[in-house]
């Protein structure tokens, strides 16, 4: 009885903690990041950082929007900045969910997960994958009737497959993350209280959903730990602006496209029951 209350009590106490910790942050920004080197003119690097600042309110302001750009021509470099206008409140429940399931390991990169958020794939998407991977002729030979055509769409559409293609693709939190100097794709969220500024890092170089995050010390960049946890892709998607490339990069149908262009490249190795 009295483990069971001292095991009470330092939940308690990690609870609390936390919530302290929470409630200390001032500000929450968003950076987002891809491009490559490049010797040739043209566009090499796009960026986009969007901050939130807690109001007196306790809520958190859009305070910031940039887009910004950067060229080569004729060997300089040129940095070009857009500045957005949007002065939308997110409330502060929103991000300091954002902040919980940031440092919350959920291994909801499942079947049973993805399947209740992702949206119907439509014949309009299959089809344009289907060209983009040249497996067109799939859907459309001499071979098939309409009903096996028909049942070959409703098997894509029901994620037939899915299982296999997590077991190969599903992100793993001791995986070593990609790092190139050459080329990169993240999503870095900075957390900034008045004690400490924390780092959590999505990769979408080799990953649909930017999974597994690394969680670093923003100033000493000591590495701290590494989750799995879709919910954060959700609700940045939530409170992100609709007009910015992070809404889109974070979106989770990502997974979904990935899972459909394995398919078709796959495809003839699976046990397909009209074969």
């Amino acid at each position: 009885m009295k483990s069971l209350k001292i095991l009470f009590i330092l939940l308690f106490v990690a609870q609390y903690t936390y919530s302290q910790n929470s409630e200390n942050i001032k500000k929450v920004t968003f950076n987002y990041s891809v491009g490559g080197n490049s010797w040739k003119n043209g566009i090499y690097s796009r960026q986009e950082i969007i901050e939130f600042t807690k109001n007196k309110k306790n809520d958190f302001k859009l305070s910031k929007h940039l887009r910004i750009v950067f060229t080569r021509k004729d060997k300089k470099y040129i940095k070009d900045t857009i500045q957005i206008q949007n002065n939308s409140i997110i409330p502060k429940y929103d991000l300091l969910n954002l902040i919980k399931e940031l440092n919350t390991n959920q291994e909801n990169y499942t079947e049973a997960f993805l399947k209740k958020e992702f949206t119907k794939l439509t014949k309009k998407e299959i089809l344009k994958i289907a060209e983009k991977t040249n497996y067109l002729d799939y859907f459309i030979n001499n071979e098939d009737d309409k009903e096996e055509i028909k049942e070959k769409y409703l098997q894509i559409q029901e994620y037939k497959y899915l299982d296999k293609y997590l077991e190969s693709n599903k992100p793993i939190i001791n995986n070593l993350v990609t790092i190139t100097s050459d080329a990169w794709d993240n999503l870095t969220i900075i957390t900034n209280s008045e004690k400490e500024l924390k780092e959590y890092k999505l990769q979408f170089f080799d990953s649909p959903s930017g999974q597994p995050l690394v969680i670093s010390n923003y100033i000493s960049k000591k590495l701290e730990n590494k989750v799995i946890n879709l919910n954060v892709n959700l609700i940045i998607k939530k409170i992100i602006p609709k007009n910015s490339e992070i809404y889109n990069i974070i979106n989770i149908n990502k997974i979904k496209f990935a899972f459909l262009c394995w398919f078709f490249e796959n495809k003839s190795n699976l046990d397909f029951e009209l074969k």
